[in-house]
Parts: structure tokens; sequence; C-alpha cells
């Protein structure tokens, strides 16, 4: 290997532990919002936390708690589906994927639209 194949490894390396630093402290951002109760600004730090790593399984989850909170059901069976795709027998995912789904379809038949719009994840 010469200098610069190292030189360009190395800083890949370090941009990907910067990605991963940047979507940890936007998921614990996400956290305190939530905690918070302020669940637009949850759902804007897990959207951002997943542009730096799309594979966060807990950001795609958190996302759809957000987003059933504000009553965004189809958002939230999006975000849910994510995270079941990262992890498949995830049996929380699964059982609120079952609540978003009944959800949205008593939306559905009320004549509800599920909510605005947003971040999706």
């Amino acid at each position: 290997m010469d200098r610069h194949n190292a030189l360009l490894l190395v800083v890949f390396a370090l941009g990907l532990g910067m990605a991963s630093g940047c979507s940890q402290r936007q998921f614990a951002a996400g956290n305190q919002a939530m905690q918070d109760y302020d669940y637009e600004e949850a759902i804007k730090q897990y959207d951002r936390a997943l542009r730096a790593d799309t594979e966060m399984f807990e950001a795609h989850y958190n996302m759809g708690n957000a987003l059933m909170r504000l009553q965004r059901y189809k958002q939230a069976l999006t975000a849910y589906k994510n995270a079941q795709r990262l992890e498949p027998e995830d049996p929380e995912v699964e059982h609120n994927l079952k609540i978003a789904r009944k959800k949205q379809q008593e939306d559905e038949d009320s004549g509800g639209g599920g909510g605005g719009g947003g971040g999706g994840g």
C-alpha cells in the first residue's frame, strides 16, 4: 500500500467515525426531545441521525414512536418497517407495527389522513 492509499484509508476511517459520532449525538438529542415531549424536534433529530447512519435501528424505531405520538400513522408504519428490516425478530417492533396499522386503518375509516407531512426516516 502506498502512502496515498494509506492516507485515503485513514481519512475514510475518520469519516466513518465522525458519521457515527454525529448520528449518536443526533440520536441522543432526539431522545432528549422525546423526554421533553417535543415530538417534532425528536423527529428532526432522528432524521438527522438517520442521514448520518441509515442502518441505525434505534433511530428508526424511536422515529416511529414519535410519529405515533403525533398521530402520523402512515409515516410511523414506514419507520417501524425500516426498523423491522434491520431487526426482523424484535417483538416490540412487531407489536408497534400492529398498533400503527390498526390506528391508520381506523383513521382512514373515519375519513382522516393520518397526520401531516414531515420527518420521514
